[in-house]
């Protein structure tokens, strides 16, 4: 919370991220969670800078958004939402996406 000097984030084991555990941070830029299984609210709100948050990765496809809070990604930028799924033609139907990003671009990318 309120890491001014922090600007990219990647949790590659992490599996659960906390309310708000980058509330404040001015300076991010971009955050991956490539094994995120649970997301509670607000994690990047009031992170100024955030552009880009990627879920999953290679071999690590996004499938259960179940555990995701309806506001987990809320913020106000502009945001590049990168999903990794099974089958980017065909992305899973995932429960509440943006997850509270209000302008954000979701792509998806093959896990």
């Amino acid at each position: 919370v309120g890491c001014t000097g922090l600007t990219t984030v990647t949790l590659p084991e992490a599996t659960d991220l906390g309310e708000t555990c980058f509330y404040n941070c001015t300076g991010l830029t971009s955050v991956n969670l490539p094994s995120i299984l649970k997301l509670y609210a607000n994690i990047i709100d009031n992170c100024s800078k955030i552009n880009t948050v990627t879920l999953g990765g290679p071999g690590k496809p996004i499938s259960d958004t179940s555990n995701f809070s309806s506001g987990a990604l809320y913020n106000n930028n502009t945001l590049n939402l990168i999903i990794y799924v099974s089958d980017p033609s065909n992305p899973p139907t995932l429960t509440g996406r943006p997850w509270g990003a209000s302008s954000a671009t979701i792509i998806y990318e093959q896990a």
